[in-house]
């Protein structure tokens, strides 16, 4: 339970530091330590947007792009507390 006017920043240590990125008002995060577990390029969903992400481990960079328009959608590094403050209805991506 939260207290009114307070975010609920269960789901990850609030140190972990997480690319985050929004489409059409939809939100998710993916943590650095989820994206180390994958290979290189992968395709997900963020909301009802297909998109493609590339992460390169060794700089640690992300790029994600919507897959029908080809337009390369914005990542933003935060640390999880401070993503989840802002985008309270976030999802996080998990390797599977």
């Amino acid at each position: 339970l939260v207290a009114p006017g307070q975010t609920d920043l269960s789901g990850l240590p609030l140190r972990e530091q997480v690319y985050g990125v929004v489409v059409n008002g939809y939100s998710k995060a993916y943590p650095i330590t989820e994206l180390n577990k994958t290979e290189s390029t992968f395709s997900d969903k963020i909301g009802p947007v297909e998109v493609l992400i590339n992460y390169n481990k060794s700089t640690n960079f992300i790029e994600v792009k919507d897959v029908s328009s080809g337009e390369t959608l914005t990542a933003q590094s935060h640390w999880w507390f401070g993503w989840k403050e802002f985008h309270p209805k976030t999802e996080i991506w998990k390797f599977e």
